[in-house]
């Protein structure tokens, strides 16, 4: 299925990246053998430097030409996340264990320079150029904040993120 998509993403945590490389070089290797054209992979993974860890660990398992096929062909697009799922309730789980509530952010910043075939005209794909600007500006600015918060919150005697939010 990978081989014969023009766009795929991942969401399999930043510990689990390397465990997909071997499929992910294997679609690579089909797809220059069947003479397709560019396969972007969005990386919805929180890592800084996704790219590249993944292109690392998918030439591992590629030939030389494939190696080449895959530079000239193979976008791995970072996206930065910032959609939240935060853990259910006990009491939440107990009713159906398959409910997830998110945050209504429905926006995905990518790496517009990352593509090899065209940036995707989807619902809240926004590319970004520089992207690495982006990044650190997120990391400041969403992480930072919310560190701020829960060092408040521990100060006070709160438990969770959203007590500190509230307080």
């Amino acid at each position: 299925a990978i081989a014969g998509c023009d766009i795929m993403a991942t969401s399999v945590g930043a510990n689990e990246l390397e465990h997909i490389a071997p499929v992910l070089a294997k679609a690579v290797a089909l797809r220059m053998e069947r003479g397709g054209g560019p396969l972007d992979v969005i990386l919805c993974e929180n890592q800084l430097g996704a790219d590249t860890l993944m292109r690392g660990w998918i030439n591992g398992h590629l030939s030389d030409e494939q190696r080449a096929w895959a530079d000239a062909n193979l976008g791995l697009v970072e996206a930065s996340i910032s959609r939240m799922v935060p853990p259910q309730p006990p009491e939440q789980l107990a009713k159906d264990p398959l409910l997830l509530r998110v945050d209504p952010s429905s926006e995905l910043p990518v790496d517009s320079a990352a593509f090899r075939g065209p940036i995707p005209d989807l619902a809240g794909i926004i590319p970004y150029t520089p992207f690495d600007f982006y990044m650190k500006r997120k990391l400041f600015l969403n992480n930072g904040s919310h560190a701020l918060c829960a060092y408040m919150g521990y100060g006070k005697g709160l438990e969770t993120i959203w007590q500190a939010i509230a307080d």
